[in-house]
């Protein structure tokens, strides 16, 4: 029973407040020239292939980091003008503060709380982590296989290193775009609010006209 109650809790907080669960530490495991099983005739497809990999990789990376930036740069604006809006509610109408300004301002801030917390972990996202690059000269690769398969091998090793802490990056942006569309939701409860209240005024004012 407590363990269903448990899990239950923990729904509903998740639903609220997701929290970024820790990953597994899993150790990269690094290939040797023993590893090395395909043919000479085949090292410059693997070349090719190692290089393609390498690409991918880091251009994940950059489309995170750059996502990341978009996101900062448009939900600070956003908390801007909320947080201008909660302003002016609090403060210039203090003769009017019923139940329909104390839900608005409510609303708002939970908005600006889940926005904040995005933020977070899109810098989070932009942050450094241990990251390694390797490169290499073009004579390196003059008919030499021994050198080919060395370059190979060190190459997937820097890959397999670095690939832990861009998957950071990615739990890290996924948890903000999280909490982006829960801000997405209370902004569409807010709006369903205001717009409730103003056909109950407008019918009230068309009540009292007749």
């Amino acid at each position: 029973m407590f363990a269903g109650l448990k899990r239950f809790l923990k729904k509903i907080r998740e639903l609220i407040w997701p929290l970024l669960e820790p990953s597994e530490s899993i150790e990269s495991k690094e290939i040797t020239i023993e590893d090395c099983r395909w043919e000479d005739s085949e090292i410059e497809l693997m070349l090719k292939y190692i290089e393609q990999y390498a690409a991918s990789e880091e251009n994940r990376k950059n489309q995170i980091e750059s996502k990341a930036s978009i996101f900062i740069g448009t939900f600070t604006i956003v908390i801007t003008v909320l947080l201008s809006l909660i302003k002016d509610i609090l403060f210039k109408d203090v003769e009017c503060h019923n139940y329909y300004n104390v839900i608005i301002v409510f609303l708002m801030s939970i908005t600006v709380i889940y926005l904040c917390r995005a933020i977070w972990f899109a810098i989070k996202a932009m942050g450094k982590q241990k990251y390694c690059k390797f490169g290499f000269p073009k004579f390196m690769l003059d008919q030499d296989n021994e050198k080919k398969k060395k370059i190979i091998i060190d190459q997937y090793n820097i890959i397999e290193k670095n690939q832990e802490g861009i998957n950071l990056k990615v739990d890290y942006m996924t948890m903000a775009q999280e909490y982006f569309k829960r801000a997405i939701v209370v902004v569409g409860i807010l709006t369903l609010f205001i717009f409730i209240n103003e056909v109950i005024v407008m019918k009230n004012v068309i009540y009292i006209k007749k």
